[in-house]
């Protein structure tokens, strides 16, 4: 067997997103049903959805808008218990 690693599917999902962003950095700032990607952040492993937070906020996305229950992006964070991205997104939102 060969010596080289096998990347994990979140490495392999997270460059994917990188290169259709890279691609189409639109994709960042759909709207959808009223919610955007940043509302979509999965919490089962934070440190991941703060990644995945900040390449769509390199690439447009705004934490700012609100769905059709009026949640921001950092209010589904903090929801889901995700307080550190849903600092970040704060911090984001504060600089618009």
């Amino acid at each position: 067997m060969g010596g080289g690693t096998i990347p994990r599917r979140d490495e392999l999902v997270r460059d994917r997103l990188r290169e259709v962003l890279c691609d189409e950095p639109e994709r960042a700032r759909v709207v959808a049903g009223g919610h955007t990607p940043l509302m979509w952040l999965s919490p089962h492993d934070e440190a991941r959805a703060m990644e995945i937070a900040r390449l769509l906020l390199a690439h447009g996305a705004d934490p700012t808008l609100r769905n059709n229950d009026g949640m921001t992006a950092p209010d589904r964070a903090e929801r889901l218990a995700m307080f550190d991205v849903a600092e970040v997104l704060r911090q984001e939102s504060a600089e618009r």
